[in-house]
């Protein structure tokens, strides 16, 4: 055998053996969706995660991936808390932390995670921020919930909310959703200049991000404007960097396996 076809018939032996991991993953993760101690899915999310890795194009940055659950206050799991005015009420309860500032006189009272370079997509890569919420009171303004996000080369959007409408102010967008009730939200993005937003699984949104000035943190969320007040339930944030020819199995089974089945 020449040179050439060695090498051809390596790559697809290295095709072949991939997609078999691949399969056994679909396998282990279709058990893994019923009933199962948490080791046994925590297992099933590793071979999906090797097998994916293995799949995605060789060239691509590190992905890295950072999961919220409710289970302890986020400045205990990492996150930096910053507090300006007078802190919300906070508690928690079944992984969910409710912020409430509705007997304040409206402070700011947020989260962010600081990553110092490495937070973008490579080639082949997909940025994914996922978080679910609910908005239950806002007062003294329309708007006082919110998230941000900003790039390692300080591109930036960010989302404020109401009742029952979230509001992009830097891009003058406003969309409504059904108030009163917990909503899933993921944001994507290739290439950290463009974003697709989803709600509760349904693409709502293709929008940009603007310049900013401060790349230190990646993420930043909770009640974010000094002056109105607001209760909001947060049940958990997600977010990283996937290998894009996965995206949506990835990140769906990383939702499953980071800690336990959501509350509905």
């Amino acid at each position: 055998m020449s040179r050439g076809n060695a090498s051809q018939a390596g790559g697809q032996a290295a095709s072949r053996a991939a997609a078999r991991i691949a399969s056994v993953a679909v396998s282990r993760v279709a058990s893994a969706m019923v009933p199962a101690p948490a080791s046994t899915m925590l297992s099933a999310a590793g071979v999906v995660i090797l097998a994916a890795l293995m799949l995605a194009p060789p060239a691509a940055a590190t992905p890295w991936w950072v999961a919220w659950e409710g289970d302890d206050f986020p400045e205990n799991e990492g996150w930096t808390r910053t507090v300006a005015g007078q802190p919300s009420q906070r508690t928690l309860e079944d992984g969910v932390m409710t912020l409430d500032s509705l007997g304040t006189t409206g402070g700011w009272d947020g989260y962010q995670l600081m990553r110092s370079g490495g937070r973008d997509p490579g080639p082949g890569e997909t940025f994914v921020l996922r978080w679910r919420m609910r908005v239950e009171a806002v007062e003294g303004w329309a708007w006082d919930p919110g998230l941000g996000v900003l790039s390692d080369s300080a591109w930036y959007v960010s989302f404020l909310f109401s009742i029952d409408r979230i509001w992009s102010p830097y891009e003058y967008v406003i969309l409504s959703f059904a108030p009163g009730v917990f909503h899933a939200w993921e944001l994507r993005s290739s290439d950290m200049r463009n974003y697709e937003l989803y709600l509760d699984g349904a693409l709502i949104r293709q929008g940009y991000l603007v310049r900013s000035v401060d790349p230190a943190w990646v993420a930043s969320w909770g009640d974010s404007v000094l002056g109105p007040r607001s209760r909001s339930s947060w049940d958990y944030v997600h977010l990283g960097v996937v290998p894009e020819c996965s995206t949506s199995g990835l990140v769906a089974v990383l939702g499953l396996m980071a800690a336990r089945v959501r509350r509905l």
